[in-house]
This record gives structure tokens, C-alpha cells and sequence, in this order.
């Protein structure tokens, strides 16, 4: 009997000391800021709904963080993500970019979708409604499509292409 108060006033010192622990590392928190959007992505309005509910949380100067992951340490792990996402791909920028890498980036961002690795799952466990839905996707490749047909390289200039570098292998050809 007597060990077991002896621990009670252990545990509440334990309790306590871990308490003020976690309020104290609320304030050891990275800055995570919202940049002006320089050159946003232009494209039809489904389009950039489709990416503004599931990717601009991340990948853009957009970020709107729901007040959980405003509590450390998710805070540290939603920072980290985000600064990432960003460097990799950011739709605040992506309109500085020629058309050519814009297309690049948003066929690997699709492509990304569509094997189901973005949104990141732990992002679409908390956020349900960011999962792209297989009719989203469709008005995404339909988008892609309609880039790569309005820039479309007439063949004379891949065939010359193609010709003047005959030793690149066929991937590196246009």
C-alpha cells in the first residue's frame, strides 16, 4: 500500500514537469510564411479548383493550416512538408516558368495523382476532402492534353531534330 502513494506525488511531479515540457515547446516554433503569389498557374477554373482544394495547401504561398497542425510537434512536421512541397513545386511561381517546364512539372504533378503518392496519405488522412476523385483526374490529363496539342512541335522540326543528333538515345530526342 505504501508504495503506491509514494508513487502518486511521482506521477503528478512527472505529470506536471511534461505538461510544462509541451506548453513550453509551443514557442520553439519555424516561421512558416505566405509569400506574395508572383506568377500564379493560369488555367480554366476547374482546373485550378481541382489544385486549390488538393494541392496549394502545400504547394503554393497559400497555406491555410487548420488549428491542429498549429500544436507542436505537428506543427514542425507540417512545416518541414511544407517548405519541401514548395521547393519541389510551387503554383504561387509556376507561372514564371516557359511553358515547356510549366507542362513538365504539371504532367509529373498528374502523374504523381495518379499513382495515388499526392496527395501524401497522411495529408489525405487528416484532410478527406484534398483526395483527387477519378473524374478530377480526368479534367487534369484532359488539361495536360489540351497543353501538349497547343504547343505541339510541327514534325519537320522533330524529324531535323532528331536527325542532327542521331548518337542521343530516343528519350533524349524530342
Amino acid at each position: 500500500m505504501s508504495d503506491g502513494k509514494a508513487a502518486r506525488p511521482r506521477l503528478r511531479i512527472f505529470l506536471w514537469l511534461a505538461a510544462l515540457v509541451f506548453l513550453g515547446l509551443q514557442f520553439i516554433r519555424p516561421a512558416l510564411t505566405n509569400p506574395p503569389v508572383t506568377a500564379d498557374l493560369e488555367a480554366p477554373p476547374e482546373v485550378k479548383q481541382i489544385l486549390r482544394n488538393s494541392c496549394y495547401n502545400c504547394h503554393s504561398n497559400e497555406t491555410k493550416l487548420p488549428w491542429y497542425d498549429h500544436i507542436v510537434p505537428a506543427y514542425w512536421l507540417v512545416v518541414s512538408d511544407v517548405t519541401e512541397a514548395r521547393q519541389h513545386l510551387n503554383f504561387s511561381t509556376i507561372g514564371a516558368m516557359p511553358p515547356e517546364r510549366q507542362r513538365g512539372v504539371l504532367f509529373e504533378a498528374v502523374n504523381q495523382i495518379q499513382i495515388g503518392a499526392m496527395p501524401l496519405p497522411a495529408y489525405r488522412f487528416m484532410h478527406p476532402r484534398s483526395a483527387v476523385t477519378p473524374e478530377q483526374l480526368a479534367i487534369l490529363r484532359a488539361y495536360l492534353k489540351s497543353l501538349k496539342s497547343a504547343t505541339t512541335v510541327p514534325q519537320a522540326a522533330v524529324a531535323a531534330a532528331a536527325q542532327s543528333a542521331p548518337n542521343e538515345p530516343p528519350f533524349m530526342r524530342p
